[in-house]
């Protein structure tokens, strides 16, 4: 008797809180869907961005990492240089394949959205090249460096992993839907 209690109270509990648990998107696994098949674009009618998922940023001064010393990127400067060693730094981790054992494999956090911050770069580096609006593309893609560092560690990412891989072939597509990460 107890037992059957006890089964109807998770039951009960996993449905109230199957939408909570939902809710680290915004608008959950759908709108994903729809960003994927090229609507990134739209926005409220106060012409504010509709944004899909929040992300916590972290209040650390990038500049001062030991992974930045010494960075300086040419086209497109300091700062930009820091955000990428770090993704980079951050994105792989190092670990043995046997305890004791000398050799060291590379292992990928999260492959969607290190592969798309790797397409993304290779693109404003184009971009930037013919373009007359410089600054406003560095500051473009620093937003994305900066989103896939915040995404890094936040566990239910999979609707944002998802959006980026349905759009792997498209890096317009990657832009904008790290264009509707809204960070914190």
């Amino acid at each position: 008797m107890m037992y059957h209690q006890t089964l109807k109270f998770l039951v009960v509990l996993l449905f109230f809180l199957n939408p909570i648990c939902q809710a680290q998107d915004i608008k959950g696994a759908g709108s994903s869907k729809m960003l994927a098949q090229g609507m990134a674009d739209q926005t409220r009618p106060g012409g504010q961005p509709d944004f899909l998922w929040e992300f916590h940023e972290g209040a650390e001064a990038y500049q001062d990492s030991p992974v930045c010393a010494g960075l300086v990127d040419q086209v497109f400067g300091e700062k930009i240089a820091c955000l990428r060693a770090l993704v980079d730094d951050r994105y792989n981790e190092k670990e043995q394949a046997v305890p004791g054992d000398p050799t060291v494999r590379m292992v990928m956090l999260k492959p969607d959205i290190y592969k798309a911050v790797k397409s993304i770069g290779k693109h404003y580096k184009k971009e930037i090249k013919n373009a007359s609006t410089k600054p406003d593309l560095i500051a473009e893609y620093e937003y994305v460096l900066r989103v896939a560092l915040a995404v890094l560690y936040t566990e239910p990412s999979d609707t944002f992993e998802e959006a980026l891989r349905a759009s792997r072939k498209n890096t317009l597509h990657q832009i904008a839907v790290f264009k509707k990460a809204k960070l914190l």
